[in-house]
């Protein structure tokens, strides 16, 4: 049983200033049935709010500026919450795991654009992030178990770009940085680091015709 309620404001200031506030109010309540039996411990009960805020403007005459931060859910699928065990193979085992906690998204995101310069920084919290875990079965060490779990998983992404416009032929360059922090993985017995970040370029093709068409 869910409801939802959701209020917006926006407001322009000097005909160069934009702001929207948002607010919007989620309750959940999700019974969990165990053959036929009601699960008190596995059902669950959420009431929460999610707010966002975006401002744009500008700086002179060659920034641009924008802001935004917001909230969100993501909830599991019944698949992954399912306790039925799937068997893939003689050495691999699925099932999922009816304790999963829907994962909270915090992303606040800066844009400035310098002329044909645009400069990006995005910042991501997923709280509760859920992924697919892979641990040796202690009733058969030979095969493997693929369940689910809950980590934090706190994310930074860079980018610059520029786009050249040479005529009818616009190609875009950027290039970008990623990186996240993971620190509780348990692999073998031991701890591992998830830590490195990861770079890289891109290269996109646009040519856009006075007469509409645009190919890329």
């Amino acid at each position: 049983k869910a409801i939802a309620g959701f209020a917006e404001y926006k407001r322009t200031f000097a005909q160069k200033y934009s702001l929207t506030a948002g607010l919007r109010y989620e309750h959940l309540n999700l019974d969990f049935y165990n053959n036929g039996q009601l699960d008190s411990e596995a059902s669950t009960v959420y009431s929460e709010l999610f707010p966002s805020v975006s401002f744009s403007g500008a700086i002179g005459k060659y920034i641009q500026l924008q802001f935004a931060y917001n909230e969100k859910i993501s909830r599991p699928s019944y698949f992954s919450m399912s306790n039925n065990v799937t068997y893939a193979s003689r050495y691999l085992q699925q099932k999922g795991n009816p304790t999963l906690k829907p994962t909270i998204i915090r992303s606040a995101e800066l844009t400035a654009t310098l002329v044909v310069l645009q400069l990006k920084a995005i910042y991501t919290h997923n709280k509760n992030h859920y992924i697919q875990y892979q641990v040796v079965n202690e009733e058969h060490p030979e095969s493997e178990v693929l369940h689910w779990i809950n980590l934090d998983k706190p994310t930074l992404n860079l980018q610059v770009a520029t786009q050249l416009p040479l005529g009818i032929y616009k190609p875009t360059i950027a290039y970008f940085v990623m990186k996240q922090w993971i620190d509780d993985i348990e692999s073998e017995g031991r701890m591992v680091s998830c830590n490195k970040p990861i770079q890289g370029f891109m290269f996109n093709n646009t040519v856009e015709l006075k007469s509409g068409w645009m190919f890329e």
